[in-house]
């Protein structure tokens, strides 16, 4: 995985570590694909970051997929925290964004691991239960894996 070009606000710009260790904190994200007659397709949706990969919980058919199925390149951003500062006229804030190729899997091991992931991070109060769930829907469940090839955090804090 590569970082990104040069940021203009250079002194914003977070180390790789950090970086991931903000990605893998966050729950939400806004994943943007190439929508029909060349405009983008943003839609908020909820993640996991494991191994290097952003895994996003969808349907196994829409519009998001079908733009992802006619080109698989993709960028996800996430806003970890964000604060305006009114008395400087400024936003406190820690982003990532990452570009990379997206996947829909198939394979159900895989597909299980990460809906497990994303249980233990949305509802780690009801795990048993949602377990249960993903036992129950797995096979009707669609995973999107974007397979991160630049990463990107930047903060004003």
């Amino acid at each position: 995985m590569q970082m990104a070009r040069k940021m203009w606000q250079a002194q914003r710009k977070l180390s790789a570590e950090e970086t991931e260790a903000l990605l893998t904190s966050g729950k939400e994200g806004v994943l943007a694909v190439n929508g029909d007659d060349g405009y983008p397709y943003a839609v908020p949706v909820n993640y996991v970051y494991l191994d290097g990969a952003i895994y996003v919980h969808t349907a196994q058919h829409g519009y998001k997929v079908e733009a992802i199925q006619a080109n698989s390149k993709v960028c996800f951003t996430a806003v970890l925290s964000s604060e305006i500062n009114e008395a400087d006229t400024t936003t406190k804030f820690e982003s990532v964004i990452a570009t990379g190729d997206a996947v829909l899997l198939t394979d159900i091991g895989e597909k299980e691991r990460a809906m497990e992931e994303i249980v233990r991070r949305l509802a780690p109060s009801n795990v048993a239960g949602g377990m249960a769930t993903i036992q129950r829907l797995l096979p009707a469940v669609g995973m999107i894996k974007i397979n991160v090839t630049e990463l990107t955090g930047k903060a004003n804090r």
